[in-house]
């Protein structure tokens, strides 16, 4: 589904344009670790640097299959948002969020001990579903998924 989509909106600049599951599944494990190495805020051209960038970076794709791909990509039909948006607002991404929560119910156990929390992601975008939570660091932003965290219990 989301190679589809965004095969389709790169296609659009570029005829010639076109992603694999191979490169997507790559480019969200870049997303992954780009995250755990803390370096959310560099700079694409220094991730993939071949003096002070991370190797893998250049092993798992090019800076510009990266760029391309962070460029194009997309989670729905474009043609057709307009009219979801007008009864459903999570309509861009309503039908990868649905596969994911069917997924998780599928794959999780639930058990006795069992504590949800919420997460604050900041968002600067126009949203009608933004919030405002005066005791979170940042304070506007979109509510995300529970975070569930299950206690470690000692017997």
């Amino acid at each position: 589904m989301v190679g589809d989509c965004t095969n389709e909106n790169g296609k659009e600049d570029d005829p010639s344009f076109i992603v694999t599951r191979e490169e997507i599944e790559g480019f969200i494990g870049l997303l992954y670790m780009r995250g755990a190495l803390h370096l959310r805020r560099a700079e694409v051209h220094d991730l993939f640097s071949k003096q002070f960038g991370c190797p893998f970076f250049n092993a798992t794709m090019s800076r510009d299959k990266f760029t391309n791909i962070m460029k194009n990509l997309r989670f729905d039909k474009k043609t057709t948002r307009s009219i979801r948006v007008q009864t459903d607002l999570f309509a861009p991404i309503r039908e990868l969020f649905t596969e994911f929560v069917c997924n998780s119910i599928q794959v999780y156990q639930t058990h006795t001990a069992l504590v949800i929390d919420e997460q604050l992601f900041p968002s600067k975008n126009r949203c009608k579903f933004l919030q405002f939570m005066a005791n979170k660091p940042d304070k506007y932003g979109v509510v995300g998924l529970p975070v569930i965290v299950e206690p470690i219990l000692f017997w």
